[in-house]
């Protein structure tokens, strides 16, 4: 009884991991999509000339560091200089 008990536990844990790989394969191939997305935009005169844009990029980048280095060994530094681009553009638009 003991024996099984242990082999329903082991295969429990195993499922478990096998659900969270997944999760986790789904949240990159989210965040390499919108880095993409981010990347084609930021070369957009129009939408690059917005703080609303550069924030929501700053934050993207940022949750990639955070969460998904693997898309970008980089992503501290973009959002850094992201975040700086909106206070550039926010006290441009203030003056």
């Amino acid at each position: 009884m003991k024996k099984l008990f242990l082999v329903s536990a082991l295969s429990l844990f195993g499922c478990a991991a096998m659900a969270q790989d997944a999760v986790n394969k789904a949240m990159v191939d989210g965040f390499r999509k919108d880095k993409e997305k981010s990347d084609k935009d930021a070369a957009d005169p129009k939408a690059s000339a917005k703080a609303s844009f550069w924030m929501e990029r700053a934050k993207l980048y940022e949750n990639i560091a955070l969460q998904g280095s693997e898309v970008d060994s980089s992503a501290a530094k973009t959002a850094m200089e992201a975040y700086k681009k909106v206070v550039e553009l926010d006290v441009n638009k203030k003056r």
